[in-house]
């Protein structure tokens, strides 16, 4: 039981449950509002501010969340936190030290997050997991990619496959991915 976000206004089944609202997205008191209920961990979006510091939101701007036109790159960790967007320092105070984590990368990661994270004695043997959608964010991260799935090369060759010149699949075939170009 994973709380996408924290446990917030967007969750109907919250809403069914103690016939209110909820905070916002993304929010400490989503996240503390999950960590209370008991459930087994939160998904949250990291991006960096323009000073260097971890912080916890979603899109590239404000305009869906707050309503306001400015970019979470272009704004300072005090001016996001002025607003109710908290950093991971927050985020790893207020909740339980057992509680999962998985830390979706939205941007490549700034020193900051793993100086929260070594502070707070989390890492992957302490119920820290990272995400992402863009391969480069983890990478940027030290993330090694040493064993990746992915659903089809046939059709069309995948990142790994590419990168790798191998199928995603467990199989004695583990090359000829690329045909010609890959033997180029």
């Amino acid at each position: 039981r994973l709380a996408h976000r924290g446990l917030h206004t967007a969750s109907a089944w919250r809403a069914a449950q103690e016939g209110s609202a909820g905070p916002p997205e993304n929010s400490l008191a989503a996240f503390v509002a999950a960590d209370r209920l008991g459930l087994d961990g939160i998904e949250c979006d990291l991006r960096v501010s323009n000073d260097g510091e971890t912080v916890i939101v979603h899109d590239v701007d404000l305009r869906r969340t707050h309503g306001k036109e400015m970019l979470v790159s272009s704004s300072s960790a005090r001016d996001l936190a002025a607003l109710g967007i908290p950093r991971i320092d927050d985020l790893l105070a207020a909740c339980s030290p057992t509680l999962l984590l998985d830390l979706e990368l939205k941007a490549p990661p700034a020193p900051s997050l793993f100086a929260a994270l070594r502070s707070a004695g989390r890492g992957p043997s302490d119920g820290v997991v990272f995400s992402s959608f863009d391969l480069d964010a983890l990478a940027a991260g030290g993330m090694r990619f040493i064993e990746a799935h992915a659903s089809s090369a046939v059709c069309t060759p995948t990142r790994y496959n590419i990168l790798t010149g191998r199928y995603n699949w467990r199989s004695t075939l583990k090359q000829g991915v690329l045909g010609e170009i890959g033997r180029a």
